[in-house]
């Protein structure tokens, strides 16, 4: 990926900086990123790569995004200074602190006072901007055909393109599996009774790989799929995203976010589903280096550790599923 640092340098002078050095961060999937560094202040670069697979506008999501936060006065996040939508990359002003490695108790209360905080302005004109989050659904007919949708391409993409990949056929059972129980909530699924529907204003890719801590200070950054969303996923990712989620120990912080109008029991209904279909969409989702990867032989080498960890987090993502209900099921949700 060529990048024009020339023009990130002009840009940066009309708006009174003279830069004085860029030095690599990271090299993700979805960006790269940068610390800059000018005569007076330092700045964050962030330089969205083009996905094939995702056609998401993801740097107007950010900068919608950060503006609303700007504009409801939130201080632990990232401010946008200038952005170049053809060249792709927005520049942030520069949040310090650190990755939270174990999360506790005050970090997850953070979080979640976090998440309930942008729900206060809702209604405002500056919300009307934010768009929907990245692959957002409201009804549990459509999360449920978003997630045998990713199901049946995966199956067609290894049918058409993986004849020869190590351990095919045990891809091909687990995906299998999925498509039994998926096509069992649909069936079992009471599709004409009403349920109130609410959207929430969610940072979509929640976890503490996205904030930092400086001092007894958390910061959020990275929103990029952030957007209007429904509650029952946004909950969801917070227990069962594989790495990133809220530990065990901390699910008693939750009780403050179901105080909130959005968070409460008519909004939630229906949300063990919600939470069994995305338990199948992150194992989807760790299998992505099955349709992203160019290379078969690293494939061939790596195929074995993905499933592994597959399975492992079916088991794991089940025991804290379970804990999490027998806190909160009766009590706050079905």
């Amino acid at each position: 990926m060529d990048i024009n640092f020339e023009s990130i340098k002009i840009a940066l002078e009309k708006v009174g900086f003279l830069l004085e050095e860029i030095k690599p961060i990271n090299e993700g999937k979805n960006s790269f990123s940068y610390l800059v560094k000018t005569q007076t202040r330092n700045f964050f670069l962030k330089i969205y790569r083009k996905n094939h697979f995702n056609a998401r506008d993801r740097l107007s999501s950010e900068i919608n995004f950060l503006n609303y936060l700007r504009e409801i006065k939130l201080n632990n996040v990232p401010k946008p200074i200038i952005y170049d939508v053809a060249e792709n990359w927005i520049l942030l002003s520069w949040v310090e602190g650190k990755k939270i490695i174990k999360p506790e108790e005050d970090d997850c209360n953070s979080l979640l006072e976090f998440i309930s905080d942008i729900q206060n302005y809702k209604f405002s004109e500056y919300a009307k901007k934010i768009g929907n989050a990245s692959e957002a659904n409201f009804t549990i007919y459509d999360h449920i055909c978003h997630i045998k949708s990713r199901v049946e391409s995966l199956k067609n993409y290894l049918f058409k393109n993986k004849k020869n990949l190590n351990q095919r056929s045990a891809i091909f059972s687990l995906l299998n599996k999925f498509s039994d129980e998926l096509n069992s909530y649909e069936k079992e699924f009471d599709f004409s009774k009403k349920s109130i529907q609410t959207r929430i204003i969610s940072p979509s890719d929640i976890g503490f790989h996205n904030v930092l801590k400086n001092k007894d200070k958390v910061n959020f950054i990275d929103f990029e799929y952030a957007g209007w969303d429904d509650p029952r996923k946004l909950l969801s990712d917070l227990v069962l995203q594989p790495q990133y989620n809220i530990p065990i120990n901390c699910y008693q912080t939750f009780v403050g976010l179901f105080k909130k109008k959005e968070f409460s029991f008519e909004f939630l209904q229906d949300s063990s589903i919600v939470f069994e279909l995305y338990r199948i969409k992150w194992v989807l989702i760790m299998l992505n280096p099955v349709l992203y990867s160019k290379s078969d032989d690293f494939l061939n080498v790596e195929i074995m550790q993905i499933l592994k960890r597959c399975n492992l987090y079916l088991e794991e993502s089940k025991i804290r599923l379970k804990k999490f209900k027998n806190l909160y099921l009766n009590l706050y949700f079905t």
